[in-house]
């Protein structure tokens, strides 16, 4: 059965890379939806370009960890997620 899950995203300008405001931001956002917004802390997700380690660090710092590699479109992604069981 596939699993829902409530994606955080982002996009900065480069001139704003490695200042540490998408940690900042993904973490307040994380905190936002599971405390404010009721959201299952286990459905949280993030879609990240496979080569694109910066946001895959970035995610590792809010404890979510590598699910799944993917492709859509002949790109190749990661799930990342706070829980690996709920996407099992």
């Amino acid at each position: 059965m596939k699993k829902k899950c409530v994606e955080i995203g982002y996009d900065f300008s480069s001139k704003y890379w490695n200042q540490g405001y998408a940690s900042e931001a993904e973490n307040e956002v994380k905190n936002y939806a599971i405390e404010k917004l009721k959201i299952e802390k286990q459905s949280i997700c993030s879609f990240i370009h496979a080569h694109n380690k910066a946001s895959q660090r970035v995610s590792e710092k809010i404890d979510m960890e590598n699910i799944k590699e993917y492709k859509a479109n002949d790109i190749n992604y990661y799930l990342y997620g706070l829980s690996k069981g709920y996407f099992m």
